[in-house]
């Protein structure tokens, strides 16, 4: 009897320690900024366990805008109040999401993104004209991704502007103006010659990256869009890539390399050559995002969006190319939805069940990124990653992680 009563206070400290720990990280992980459409509640522990404890309310100066249970139905953008069993714990801004209906797309498009700049990759040494070798930019403390913005003043938007200005200081100390994550700083270095004659600072750069990818949805109230799900890294830096600017093409499926264990698949596509039919204004870990001119071929009808409350484990399908027959739904199984991620391109683990997709491309693959997910007739989501040891299974990002980081954007 003794030893019983031992194991059930044992039991009981560990779910109360096991309750604390995870109340303490929902507290720490709240959000300045929270993003919600309008007569939806926010969950602040996505797992729902202690969602009930959690409310927000309004401070005086915005009553009547946010409801007890934390319901917002204004439009506005205002603080709030984060309370835990009615104890304020913390203010945040809540912003609210339009919840128009999108069209979901899944078709091909070609991205170039603009770095605004030269983005720097590594230094390295070269040979003077004497043989001796040297190395200008030893000295300089940048990290790989910072973006060179200017020459003395002059601004340099790709390699050639930056190539141009210093061959005319020739061997002149010249200023760079540098933008980092933190921030802008300024460095100094002096070019030396090379035995061809030209004169360089030992610094390897870049100016844009392009590629292939999937778009998601488009707004069509506004016209705006969002792709891929993910951002584009740059595999050089393994950061995103930096963008200033950037444009979409049409593009064309060309063909599909079948994924398999522990080798992923490809779609492999080519720019139509074509004029840009957009803009794209930002490159984040949700995905990109921009601006359509001309709006592209997208065969579905708008659809409403799926709150992730509303998401639930079970039958699903994705809208994606795979060939010149165009836009195809495809049944999928989402598996998992992942209330606990810290990865917000990672809310659900998604499995292909389609035998055509099977056949074809062996599951999820590479250029897939961005194919729309719809359940229950909304929009939940798009594809976002492949497991490499099994490709018919992968990651999805759930489209109110997408539609808050568009918000973000200022254009």
């Amino acid at each position: 009897m003794k030893k019983r009563k031992i194991f059930t206070l044992s039991v009981i400290v560990l779910l109360l320690t096991a309750s604390i720990l995870r109340i303490g990280y929902i507290y720490t992980t709240i959000p300045d900024e929270i993003y919600i459409t309008q007569n939806s509640k926010y969950n602040f522990d996505k797992s729902r366990i202690f969602s009930g404890l959690f409310s927000m309310t309004s401070p005086a100066d915005n009553a009547g805008t946010l409801s007890r249970d934390g319901k917002i139905n204004t439009n506005n953008s205002y603080t709030a109040n984060v309370e835990f069993l009615n104890i304020p714990v913390k203010t945040v801004t809540v912003n609210l999401i339009d919840k128009h209906h999108l069209i979901p797309c899944g078709i091909p498009i070609g991205v170039r993104l603009y770095a605004g700049g030269v983005e720097i990759l590594s230094s390295e040494s070269f040979l003077d004209t004497n043989g001796n070798p040297v190395s200008p930019a030893k000295d300089f403390s940048f990290k790989k991704g910072d973006v060179i913005t200017e020459v003395n003043g002059i601004p340099t938007k790709n390699i050639q502007e930056f190539s141009k200005q210093i061959a005319k200081n020739q061997t002149n100390t010249v200023t760079l103006s540098v933008k980092s994550e933190k921030g802008t700083y300024t460095a100094q270095i002096t070019p030396h010659q090379e035995q061809n004659g030209k004169f360089r600072v030992g610094l390897i750069v870049r100016d844009s990256m392009a590629g292939i990818g999937t778009l998601t949805y488009i707004n069509p109230n506004n016209n705006s869009f969002g792709a891929l799900g993910h951002g584009i890294e740059d595999s050089d830096t393994n950061h995103i890539f930096p963008v200033n600017s950037g444009t979409v093409e049409e593009a064309t499926v060309l063909s599909v390399t079948k994924g398999r264990k522990g080798s992923p698949g490809e779609i492999h596509g080519m720019f139509s050559g074509k004029a840009k039919i957009g803009n794209i204004y930002s490159n984040t870990h949700n995905g990109i995002f921009g601006k359509y001119e001309d709006l592209p071929p997208c065969p579905q009808n708008p659809l409403p969006v799926a709150s992730i409350s509303e998401i639930n484990r079970g039958k699903a399908y994705v809208l994606s190319t795979i060939n010149d027959e165009g836009v195809r739904s495809y049944n999928i199984e989402i598996e998992k939805i992942l209330h606990m991620s810290t990865d917000s391109s990672k809310g659900m683990v998604i499995r292909i069940t389609d035998n055509a997709l099977l056949a074809s491309t062996g599951g999820i693959v590479q250029g897939m990124s961005g194919s729309p997910i719809v359940q229950n007739g909304k929009l939940v989501g798009a594809v976002t990653h492949v497991f490499v040891n099994d490709p018919t299974r992968g990651y999805g990002i759930f489209i109110e992680n997408m539609l808050a980081e568009a918000e973000k954007i200022k254009q």
